[in-house]
């Protein structure tokens, strides 16, 4: 891999995990239920920040063949992606969905192969699939961990226990779905990157995005909408604005570096490192949010997710 390419998808993971930590300041400070408005307002204002941008520095397109396809599958399929993970959290425990997450770079590697004919080399196999069991590994602790605590042991189950309950679980099903759709977008992802102008490609997927989550938020009421968070305010907020447009900033920056290492090498190699941004959330969370995670039970799967990264760094 390319060294410009890990340098920019590892940048871009590093804004993407500081995005998610005022994501969760947004929501403890009066956006829970209100997760079409909080996704269509920073994709709105992300938007906004790449065509000005764009503007700024001349506002050429470069559109080649096939941009305008690629554009709207990556803007419609993210607007799923949007909707099954919020369904997913809303049916079921937290601690079963995250991992699942995991699994992404798993079914990227055979559409990238299907879509783009992008095969990565036997180490970057190798580093993909480490880096995929780092991550379920890390993202498995929670659940494991409240599993302990009520029932006191663990099984060798309760490690496969998202597979296990696919076919009883609905909100497990969302959000492979999910997953499923995040690993087609992100080809998509690849497509828009290379056909065109990056910040105006960009703009326009969150704008494709940003429109139809306004249009949703609209129709719930949102803004209006009821909070049972104790400490949080039961109306929206305007002070929640500044917190909102600086996830918008953040994600357009970060959509920068991801596209330009897309330019750089191929799609499986990009999506697989964008998931190191789960162990810096989960860093950033420590020190920013209070959440007292045990980073000893943790300590392995960051350790494969780092051998994983290394060998996808030199494939």
């Amino acid at each position: 891999m390319i060294g410009d390419a890990y340098a920019f998808v590892t940048g871009g993971a590093a804004l993407d995990a500081t995005s998610n930590i005022f994501s969760r300041k947004a929501l403890d400070g009066g956006m829970r239920k209100r997760e079409w408005l909080l996704t269509g307002f920073f994709t709105g204002v992300s938007s906004l920040f790449l065509f000005a941008i764009w503007w700024i520095l001349g506002a050429e397109t470069n559109i080649k063949s096939g941009f305008w396809f690629a554009v709207f599958a990556t803007g419609l399929l993210n607007i799923g992606i949007q909707y099954f993970s919020t369904k997913s959290r809303s049916l079921e425990d937290v601690s079963l969905v995250t991992p699942i997450a995991a699994s992404t770079p798993a079914i990227v590697i055979i559409l990238s192969l299907l879509i783009l004919g992008e095969k990565p080399s036997l180490i970057g196999w190798i580093g993909i699939y480490l880096l995929i069991i780092g991550v379920y590994i890390l993202n498995i602790q929670e659940f494991l961990n409240k599993k302990k605590k009520n029932e006191g042991r663990v099984t060798w189950k309760d490690w496969f226990a998202p597979f296990l309950m696919l076919s009883k679980s609905v909100g497990i099903r969302y959000a492979f779905g999910a997953a499923c759709l995040g690993a087609l977008a992100l080809n998509y992802d690849g497509l828009i990157a290379r056909t065109a102008d990056i910040k105006f490609a960009l703009a326009v997927k969150w704008l494709i995005v940003a429109l139809p989550c306004l249009f949703m938020s609209f129709m719930r009421k949102e803004i209006k909408k009821e909070t049972s968070d104790r400490c949080a305010p039961r109306r929206f907020a305007f002070r929640h604005i500044i917190v909102i447009s600086l996830i918008g900033v953040l994600l357009s920056v970060a959509g920068i570096l991801n596209a330009m290492a897309f330019q750089e090498t191929i799609v499986p190699y990009v999506g697989t490192l964008k998931r190191l941004q789960i162990p810096m959330t989960i860093i950033l969370a420590y020190f920013f949010l209070g959440e007292k995670l045990n980073f000893k039970n943790r300590l392995g799967g960051g350790i494969i997710m780092a051998v994983g990264a290394l060998l996808v760094g030199i494939s």
